[in-house]
């Protein structure tokens, strides 16, 4: 694990009085994000893209088959006469 830094933890006593005194102060390390995480978080937003791309490929598709219906339902009312 790789530490980004240390924190300070300060650790409280409440004494008779009713009053806090400072116990102790603790360094807690954080956590840092290692390589392999940033590269992970990467591929699945690489992965989530894609998988958006395809869908909106697919409904563009969609819209264009609907389009041509319409257009070509449009160009037959066209054609016949009124009556």
């Amino acid at each position: 694990m790789v530490f980004a830094a240390c924190q300070p933890s300060y650790h409280m006593r409440q004494e008779r009085g009713g009053r806090w005194a400072l116990r102790a102060v603790l360094s807690v390390p954080v956590p840092a994000v290692t390589l392999q995480q940033i590269i992970d978080d990467d591929l699945a937003t690489a992965r989530t893209m894609l998988d958006q791309l395809d869908q909106a490929e697919a409904n563009i598709l969609f819209l264009q088959q609907c389009a041509h219906a319409l257009l070509k339902k449009a160009d037959e009312s066209a054609a016949c006469p009124s009556q």
